[in-house]
């Protein structure tokens, strides 16, 4: 004969039996955990936008070495500066290149850049027009090394070097081109800068160039 308590304590066994079937078949929830925010090198790269940096007023030294005339174009053609690694006296030293004649359309390349000395762009294509400024190569071989990139935009013809820069006839003088630089670093934009402002603020040329960020 079964007592009273013995069946209260089966209807107890039996209850929590149901209740733990029940939790068991009950879905998995499918809600997954939220990815956080994606931190890779690669796409942190992608949403970086770097300024410009755009020195006016300046000028591409040493024509009267090279005396090769960039072409005049309109809008103008954008020279290429590049490291001079042949330069044994100043490591800085950058040199301002005429780009390669396969980067022009076709039309260009019978275009005259000397009339006196009957040369086209097919003649010059490839070659250096002159130098940057010693006082600010370093900046520019900064800026290279780092894997930016700095263009130069002619603004005139060949012109005698007088004051503020050198005279002709003084060392450092001679002919020189006007022209601006457009300066695109990778780095530091504003460690950049600095450095110009305080390499230009130290030249007596300075005081004629303009620094414009874009």
């Amino acid at each position: 004969m079964i007592t009273p308590f013995a069946q209260m304590f089966m209807s107890l066994l039996i209850i929590l039996f149901q209740a733990k079937k029940s939790r068991s078949q009950t879905p998995k929830s499918t809600v997954e955990p939220i990815a956080g925010p994606s931190s890779s090198a690669e796409e942190d790269a992608a949403m970086v936008r770097y300024s410009t940096i755009h020195l006016n007023n300046c000028v591409i030294k040493g024509y009267h070495h090279y005396k090769i005339r960039p072409p005049t174009t309109d809008p103008p053609t954008l020279l290429h500066v590049d490291r001079e690694y042949t330069n044994i006296h100043d490591e800085s030293a950058c040199l301002v290149w005429i780009p390669e004649l396969g980067s022009f359309e076709s039309k260009f390349h019978t275009l005259s850049t000397d009339d006196k000395r009957q040369l086209t762009l097919a003649d010059v294509a490839g070659l250096p027009v002159g130098h940057v400024p010693r006082e600010i190569a370093p900046i520019f071989r900064m800026v290279l090394d780092d894997g930016g990139t700095v263009l130069s935009e002619p603004c005139g013809e060949p012109i005698p070097s007088t004051d503020p820069w050198p005279e002709q006839n003084e060392s450092g003088g001679g002919v020189h081109i006007p022209c601006n630089y457009i300066i695109k670093p990778v780095q530091s934009l504003e460690s950049v800068l600095s450095k110009l402002q305080h390499s230009i603020s130290n030249m007596k040329a300075g005081k004629c160039m303009r620094i414009v960020q874009k």
